[in-house]
């Protein structure tokens, strides 16, 4: 999304949640530039990242899936080490089952 260059032009250009995994404000102005590039002239352009600084809040999520005899789990765990940064730190654990005993047991 920084360095996409399509050739063509659109009436609006649309980043969601994977604009989220830029680091840096110059990888940010970069994804925008894009954006304006492929919007004809008095297109859109609308970005949604998954969080913004003024309403931030932690959270965890988790949940999972069976079928037959396969089984996932997850945890998302999102937290802030420094709120006076521009980043936020994401965990993500996945367990997966695959037959009647666990990969942990011996």
């Amino acid at each position: 999304m920084r360095y996409l260059r399509l050739g063509r032009q659109f009436d609006a250009a649309f980043i969601h949640d994977a604009i989220s995994y830029l680091k840096t404000i110059e990888d940010l102005h970069l994804a925008i530039r894009t954006a304006y590039i492929h919007c004809r002239e008095g297109g859109v352009a609308l970005f949604c990242p998954d969080h913004i600084s003024d309403t931030f809040s932690p959270y965890t999520k988790h949940g999972g899936h069976d079928k037959e005899k396969r089984g996932l789990r997850y945890l998302e765990w999102i937290w802030d080490p420094d709120p006076n940064d521009s980043s936020y730190v994401m965990d993500m654990v996945y367990l997966l089952k695959d037959g009647e005993k666990s990969q942990l047991q011996e």
